[in-house]
């Protein structure tokens, strides 16, 4: 009889060594709009892309940012959003989404939490990553 390999049998029964299924960048949504349907990409913003949203939310609003409503802010931000990380669109979907904010904040939503599931690594988007912290700072002492 052979020697037993007792780190592989550790590592495959160690809860912590779990592996999860990665939640890619880019993810389909069906949308449907009244009597319209659709089918878009979503993808988590890069932070090139983050920072053009930010960017992109203050030039569509044409005005001094702080002098907007903070529902205001919210709309151009979901706005540009929308316009950085919906990809497939078709026009009629791009259009209702200026004028219904229920649409445009749905389809912000669903980029929101697909980028924060995808930068969580979590098994699905409604996960919390099982009680592991994500972000971990430690000082060292002096």
């Amino acid at each position: 009889m052979g020697t037993l390999d007792l780190r592989a049998a550790r590592d495959a029964t160690d809860p912590q060594k779990e592996t999860r299924a990665l939640i890619p960048r880019e993810r389909v949504a069906h949308v449907t709009y009244h009597e319209q349907q659709a089918t878009v990409m979503l993808h988590a913003p890069t932070g090139d892309q983050r920072t053009h949203i930010d960017r992109m939310a203050a030039t569509l609003a044409g005005v001094v940012w702080e002098r907007l409503s903070p529902r205001a802010q919210a709309r151009f931000h979901a706005l540009a959003t929308f316009a950085v990380c919906v990809a497939d669109a078709p026009p009629w979907m791009e259009e209702a989404a200026q004028e219904d904010d229920d649409l445009l904040f749905a389809l912000a939503g669903h980029v929101e939490a697909h980028a924060s599931a995808y930068f969580r690594r979590a098994d699905d988007e409604g996960g919390e990553g099982e009680g592991r912290p994500w972000v971990v700072v430690a000082l060292a002492d002096l």
